[in-house]
């Protein structure tokens, strides 16, 4: 009545005898349907487009372009190309320019009205969560590399301090500054450890040698001393021998 477009709908209604007796129809308001679809989210600007064999746009992005704009209308022929293959029965996605935006568009046929649907999507918008998870495994890896540095840094540092202690104690020794009285207290299980022991062990070996020679060096000290001052006496006696063999020859 008031000029509206409808959707409509017919359907053959059967005898008794499965003959055609008559048709029923039906329509029903495409603003309707238009407010349906407006209302279904697809992202932050994402929308649907329903359109005919022919191309003609039945709901789309504007309200205005209901039965007054074409799918050729875009110019675009990877549109032209959708519109073959929904009208054979494909379903599938391309990625293409529309409106000034790249976008990703889903396409199928609705059998059921004999109409084409097709979702459309900005790349960006469709691809955000697919980035947002990139960007997190990517943070991810690097906090892991972080945190494995440090460990290796700690674990190298820890491993490497029995080592320099052991070279501490051998330069001291080689400046002759070493105190053989010490040893290194590290307590290990492994190849570290057992060089610690065997330098102890070392350490041992010298201190033991430094006293042997030390003990030697007094007894020899001593012994020494002992010949010194027997040929001081021996040097005494010569001097009082001569003394008496001079006084005896001038008698």
């Amino acid at each position: 009545e008031n000029g509206a477009p409808i959707v409509l709908a017919s359907t053959p209604v059967y005898g008794y005898n499965g003959e055609i007796v008559g048709v029923a129809s039906g329509g029903y308001p495409i603003e309707n349907l238009v407010a349906i679809l407006s209302n279904i989210s697809l992202g932050d600007s994402g929308y649907v487009t329903v359109f005919t064999n022919d191309g003609t746009i039945v709901v789309g992005e504007n309200k205005e372009d209901t039965l007054h704009k074409n799918i050729a209308d875009y110019g675009n022929s990877d549109l032209e190309q959708l519109l073959k293959g929904s009208i054979t029965g494909e379903t599938g996605v391309i990625e293409t320019d529309l409106n000034g935006e790249n976008s990703l568009l889903f396409y199928s046929k609705a059998n059921e009205v004999d109409w084409n649907i097709m979702i459309s999507v900005p790349t960006d918008e469709a691809f955000a969560d697919a980035n947002s998870l990139l960007t997190y495994f990517i943070i991810i890896t690097l906090v892991f590399i972080l945190i494995s540095a440090i460990i290796s840094y700690a674990i190298n540092v820890k491993s490497l301090k029995p080592i320099k202690e052991v070279n501490d104690k051998i330069e001291e020794l080689a400046n002759k500054e070493g105190d053989l009285t010490q040893r290194l207290s590290i307590n290990r299980n492994d190849e570290i450890g057992e060089l610690a022991n065997n330098f102890n062990a070392l350490l041992n070996s010298l201190q033991h040698l430094m006293g042997d020679i030390l003990q030697k060096g007094k007894v020899v000290s001593e012994q020494t001393l002992t010949l010194t001052n027997s040929a001081e006496e021996m040097v005494q006696l010569s001097d009082t021998v001569t003394k008496n063999v001079q006084n005896a020859a001038q008698i």
